[in-house]
């Protein structure tokens, strides 16, 4: 708004009591003027000030969320990778495990066979059926968890 002589001089006619009217000259300052326009200012600019805290807290906030997020999902990968790594190591083990009980268990079986002994032939047969059931259901925990990383490796592309 530009500014314009600094007094400003303004006429006002206030009737009398008489025929007489008399002019009387009221001075406004343009000082006043403009300490509201600095005060509208002030309000305004406060108002801007908090909308511009408001947005830029609101940003900080966004940007924490996502570092927050991204940390949580590389701790989660790291222990899905993990936990991946430990179950095929225990797999592994125990399939060993099976497997070498079941030579065991048929070299008794050979042996009790060779010295005539039935109720080694007998306990020998049991712990190969229980071996051979081991083995079934390890095959299918096998099947299960290469489905499984099918399934991981097709959802991940």
């Amino acid at each position: 708004m530009p500014q314009q002589a600094e007094n400003l001089e303004q006429e006002i006619e206030i009737p009398t009591e008489g025929d007489s009217s008399q002019e009387v000259v009221v001075e406004a300052s343009s000082v006043n003027h403009e300490e509201e326009i600095e005060q509208y200012s002030e309000k305004v600019q406060k108002r801007i000030d908090k909308l511009t805290y408001n947005q830029r807290e609101a940003e900080r906030q966004r940007d924490e969320a996502l570092r927050v997020a991204h940390t949580l999902k590389t701790k989660v990968e790291e222990f899905e990778q993990k936990t991946s790594q430990t179950d095929q190591a225990l797999f592994q083990e125990y399939n060993g495990r099976v497997v070498t009980e079941l030579e065991m268990e048929k070299d008794k079986y050979r042996k009790s066979i060779t010295e005539g002994d039935v109720e080694g032939q007998l306990a020998s047969q049991q712990n190969i059926a229980k071996l051979a059931v081991e083995q079934e259901t390890l095959a299918r925990a096998k099947k299960q968890r290469e489905a499984q990383v099918k399934n991981k490796n097709g959802n991940a592309q």
